[in-house]
């Protein structure tokens, strides 16, 4: 992991304000209250201290020894995820997914804060991000129906089953996502991500149904979740900017 890489510098986009999300879809996952949908308590998470990033480098520099999460979002997320450590419930993983990349390549690094290792999955992203059909994410927004993935930090929530099996709930913690509860949006298992290709979903972060069981007993209960975009210019998000 190059040190010189942990650069904070992701700009985040503001959800506009939007009609409340059909109960047929909020059905669909399970959701059949208002306490469910968007009245649970989530902690106020801090932001993190940008003079800290060589400190940081040198506190996490046994994570990632293959370097396979892209460093300006490692970086990102570690920030973060130190900023908050005492308000992590569950903070033996820390997971970024890098919305940037291709769905056919394994683009969703859960890393094992305790050893180090990072293992990496196929994970869908919305179809409304990617109208075009082509494998890549180019628009993404919180506004119900819309369909698209939402960038952001989220915190990983109850573990359920849904309409597509063994699922967990997420709570947006950013400007970006925080309706993602109300949105239905979550992880869960999906049979269209194979072992070579994730296709599209609702918005929700949809991975195989073969590794849906480790995950969700590994990351449940209050994980932190960073869905990014890797590189210097992050696509076009509605809302205004806000950075963490």
């Amino acid at each position: 992991m190059k040190t010189t890489l942990f650069a904070l510098t992701l700009l985040m986009l503001s959800a506009p304000q939007a009609k409340a999300q059909d109960k047929s879809v909020l059905e669909l996952f399970g959701i059949t209250s208002a306490q469910e949908a968007g009245a649970i308590a989530v902690p106020v998470f801090s932001d993190p201290v940008p003079a800290r990033q060589t400190d940081l480098a040198r506190k996490y520099a046994h994570l990632d020894p293959k370097g396979q999460v892209p460093a300006d979002l490692l970086a990102t997320a570690l920030a973060y995820y130190d900023a908050n450590l005492k308000k992590i419930h569950n903070p033996y993983f820390l997971s970024v997914v890098d919305f940037s990349q291709f769905a056919g390549k394994r683009r969703f690094f859960i890393i094992d804060m305790r050893t180090g290792e990072v293992r990496a999955l196929l994970v869908s992203h919305g179809a409304g991000s990617d109208p075009g059909n082509t494998g890549f994410a180019t628009l993404f927004s919180d506004a119900p129906r819309s369909k698209q993935s939402s960038l952001g930090f989220y915190r990983t929530g109850e573990v359920y089953y849904g309409a597509f099996g063994l699922s967990m709930r997420l709570d947006g913690l950013s400007a970006t996502n925080h309706r993602a509860r109300s949105r239905a949006v979550v992880l869960h298992a999906y049979k269209p991500v194979t072992e070579t290709y994730a296709g599209p979903s609702w918005g929700c972060l949809g991975v195989s149904p073969s590794v849906i069981a480790e995950l969700t007993k590994d990351l449940k209960h209050g994980s932190i979740i960073y869905a990014g975009f890797s590189g210097s210019a992050a696509p076009y998000s509605k809302g205004g900017l806000d950075i963490f």
